[in-house]
């Protein structure tokens, strides 16, 4: 299939796979282990192993959005999770992909724009940094951001529920919740009050995702059922975090820095005003980064 390529890059601790559609990664594995840290897509639970959302994030209210009084219509977490990507810098630690605007994607969203997605590696931790570039001649909007799938439990020792997540600062934190739709609407739900831990229950995920703002945290570890620290993953700079699992069964947990959230239940379908939308003028250009080290 076209894109289905795996690139991957090493240093002498990990070993990290990208694949070329969507620029999904796919693979982190400790070397000295093997232990593969990474959902590997069982369609039984979830068919993928993370995706990068842009240039909408979640649903939208009536699966579209305007611009100028035009429709457009766009799929969950928009376009570019399904589209084959360009190489443009490889060498044995870093990657770079892109994909710019062409005829198909003008057609779902109507801006010259390019995305580039770098991943480098430093000793036990990967970056991933996307890089949005407005080549239009209007403020763009968008969102990006990311759906990384860990395998919980790690090498298959105890159950999901036996971990937990362990922010670096005390929070209290609601989730947002989402409606029958799919959409952001007023209900809220406590998850944490003045702690740093959320248990991976059983049922944490029974109300779908959860979906933080507000925290001053700059990223959560993975506690194993020892206490140790598996790995830690930084969020810095990203307003929003969504943290989901399929269902009770599912043996992974999404960690999902963004820049955006999916449509409140009361938007106006433009796309300026969506609730959590980034822009960019002319010329402009927008990065952020995420990444995770393991322990």
């Amino acid at each position: 299939m076209e894109g289905s390529e795996i690139i991957y890059i090493e240093n002498d601790q990990i070993k990290a796979g990208i694949k070329i559609k969507g620029g999904e990664w796919c693979s982190l594995i400790d070397k000295s282990t093997a232990v593969e840290y990474i959902w590997q897509a069982d369609p039984q639970y979830w068919g993928r192993s993370s995706c990068i959302l842009f240039p909408t994030i979640g649903k939208l209210k009536a699966g579209s959005y305007t611009i100028d009084d035009q429709a457009y219509h766009l799929n969950q977490h928009g376009f570019l999770r399904n589209l084959p990507l360009e190489i443009i810098e490889q060498d044995g630690e870093a990657l770079v992909l892109r994909k710019k605007s062409d005829p198909l994607t003008m057609k779902l969203y109507p801006f010259a724009h390019e995305v580039r997605m770098i991943y480098e590696l430093d000793g036990p931790s990967l970056s991933i940094t996307y890089e949005i570039y407005n080549n239009d001649e209007r403020i763009m909007p968008f969102s990006i951001g990311a759906h990384p799938a860990f395998n919980v439990p790690v090498d298959s020792k105890g159950k999901r529920s036996h971990y937990q997540l362990k922010f670096n600062k005390p929070e209290t934190l609601e989730t947002m919740m989402l409606d029958d739709d799919g959409l952001i609407g007023s209900d809220t739900r406590t998850i944490l009050k003045d702690s740093d831990t959320i248990d991976i229950s059983e049922d944490l995920f029974d109300q779908d995702a959860l979906i933080l703002t507000g925290y001053e945290s700059t990223d959560l570890s993975l506690i194993g059922p020892a206490g140790d620290a598996i790995w830690t993953f930084d969020f810095e700079g990203f307003p929003y975090l969504g943290i989901w699992s399929k269902n009770q069964a599912s043996p992974f947990v999404c960690i999902e820095p963004w820049h955006g959230i999916a449509d409140l239940a009361t938007a106006n379908g433009n796309l300026y005003d969506k609730k959590g939308i980034e822009t960019l003028r002319p010329g402009e250009r927008f990065a952020c980064t995420h990444r995770v080290t393991l322990h």
